[in-house]
């Protein structure tokens, strides 16, 4: 309700949000995943019919915590496309090269109908942001009016960050240096993982990565108490060995996604560092 001593009191109607419905999600952690992981014809049986109705379906690649293989994306994209509903594969994150390639959904045979780009997109020196659509979407377009409109789009700075960024992945041979990166620190996750009994699971690819802490499920979490998160307290003694590390807003999460120039050495110092934190959540952990 709104209004004021001058003025008639008039209620205020927020029109519904659209219904959203999750699909089952896979676990292709290289620590932590269930001993027998079904495959995901069997746990998106009913995908066809959850996406029945759905004018798109969003596949979230940036966030991390969750990670997508190939089998699981490609039958997504089966059941959404015989749905009849658009794919979108959010990118924001993982978009031009962290997942050591130029897209996180190369990793699979199917291909989204709308991308969506930023942050890296403009080397970290630029706010930009784009949307990709396939030639379907573009035929589907002709004829027809699509309003969008931002106050910096297309600004000229913006778009000299762009053009250096790609010319810099391409000419340094970036996407090639981040999948070697990615073998180190699958080595010495593990490595960690094992040697610290707080580690539930470990995630990721490229430079994305996600360590889950045993505790309360975050995905429940509320952040309705005065308590500094388990997460949050390894990210600050971490910090002390000289590391910056996020935590999402996640009660048990951690996230690593370091700069795609980083060097192997200044790789181990950020995993010696996360090693070090950890040493809070053992004594937590018990």
């Amino acid at each position: 309700m709104v209004g004021s001593p001058c003025m008639p009191v008039v209620q205020s109607c927020r029109p519904p949000m659209a219904p959203v419905r999750i699909l089952p999600a896979p676990d292709g952690a290289i620590y932590g995943a269930p001993a027998n992981n079904t495959p995901p014809s069997e746990y998106l049986a009913d995908a066809t019919r959850l996406l029945s109705d759905a004018a798109a379906t969003i596949i979230d690649y940036t966030q991390g915590g969750i990670y997508y293989d190939g089998a699981y994306q490609d039958e997504v994209a089966r059941c959404a496309r015989q749905a009849g509903s658009y794919w979108i594969a959010d990118e924001v994150v993982t978009g031009a090269g962290r997942a050591g390639r130029w897209f996180a959904f190369q990793g699979a045979q199917s291909r989204p109908d709308i991308v969506t780009l930023g942050k890296s997109l403009g080397g970290g020196a630029a706010a930009v942001a784009a949307v990709v659509v396939s030639k379907d979407i573009v035929e589907r377009l002709k004829g027809t009016s699509w309003q969008n409109y931002g106050t910096l789009r297309g600004h000229p700075i913006s778009m000299a960050a762009v053009s250096a960024y790609l010319k810099v992945v391409t000419g340094d041979k970036i996407l090639e240096r981040v999948q070697q990166l990615e073998k180190l620190f699958i080595r010495r996750l593990l490595a960690i993982a094992q040697k610290h009994p707080s580690v539930q699971r470990v995630a990721g690819q490229g430079l994305h990565w996600t360590v889950e802490l045993h505790g309360p499920d975050w995905r429940t979490w509320h952040a309705d108490t005065t308590e500094v998160p388990i997460a949050s307290r390894v990210a600050e003694r971490a910090l002390e060995a000289g590391a910056v590390i996020g935590t999402s807003g996640e009660q048990t999460s951690l996230f690593l996604a370091p700069p795609l120039v980083i060097s192997e050495r200044e790789a181990d110092q950020l995993l010696d560092a996360l090693d070090h934190g950890l040493d809070i959540a053992d004594e937590e952990h018990g």
